[in-house]
């Protein structure tokens, strides 16, 4: 799933390339360390855990920001759907 989620985003920090990230109000894309974040935690809904619209690709570092809360979870959301609807998965 993981490296589904990755294709998906085509190897891209989805927060960066929408300039989410707080420390870097300028959209850049990061491509090292990439991981996939659960939008919604898997604890908060387990029906969710294997949602590809609620899983997208993050790097270490605003994966660790959307954690902590300081990348706004509904904008993932619209994103990661985003994403599903443009290449139908």
């Amino acid at each position: 799933m993981r490296n589904r989620v990755i294709d998906r985003d085509n190897g891209l920090d989805q927060a960066a390339l929408h300039g989410l990230d707080p420390d870097h109000p300028m959209p850049y894309i990061m491509a090292d360390h990439l991981e996939v974040h659960h939008i919604i935690k898997a604890d908060d809904d387990p029906s969710r855990r294997m949602d590809m619209t609620n899983l997208i690709t993050l790097s270490s570092h605003t994966h660790a920001l959307a954690e902590q809360g300081k990348i706004d979870k509904d904008a993932l959301l619209k994103i990661a759907k985003d994403n599903c609807y443009e290449t139908n998965q």
